[in-house]
């Protein structure tokens, strides 16, 4: 519990840019961060209670996917992604319309990228005044007239 005396840390993994055989590699990066025994699933269960409780995990890439597989087996970068947040103090649920029809509409046209519904100012902002509260809006200033999921309350992410 001494190493996580601080109020934000940041790791990165490599090995996610799969423009080819994607499926096999993205499988085996999920198993070594969420498989049993594995890399998360062995730092939390060794989390003391007191730390579970007033700490949250967010998952996210540098960029999105193409909905579209390529014709190595891939997807080429695009602009939506998306961000799993872990902790007890985090309201699970899928916040925003999972597969919103506008995006499967787009899958066979010129370009199968995601637009994007939410900004991750929100997720972040969030996340920010969850550590300090009123924080949100000094670090992501342009989160008040960022883009934002009609019906997602970004108050409600973390409780």
């Amino acid at each position: 519990s001494d190493i996580l005396n601080m109020r934000v840390a940041s790791m990165e993994m490599g090995a996610w840019d799969t423009h080819d055989s994607q499926k096999r590699t993205i499988e085996a990066n999920f198993r070594d961060i969420f498989g049993a025994g594995r890399a998360f699933d062995t730092l939390w269960r060794n989390l003391p209670a007191h730390i579970r409780n007033r700490v949250v995990f967010c998952f996210q890439g540098e960029f999105g996917r193409q909905l579209r597989a390529n014709g190595s087996a891939g997807t080429d970068h695009g602009r939506g992604n998306s961000i799993l947040l872990v902790g007890n103090p985090v309201n699970g649920g899928v916040y925003g319309d999972m597969f919103p029809d506008a995006e499967i509409s787009r899958m066979n046209g010129v370009s199968s990228d995601i637009a994007g519904q939410t900004a991750i100012d929100h997720v972040y902002g969030a996340l920010c005044d969850w550590s300090v509260s009123g924080s949100g809006n000094a670090v992501f200033p342009r989160r008040g007239s960022a883009i934002l999921e009609s019906g997602v309350n970004p108050n409600r992410f973390i409780g």
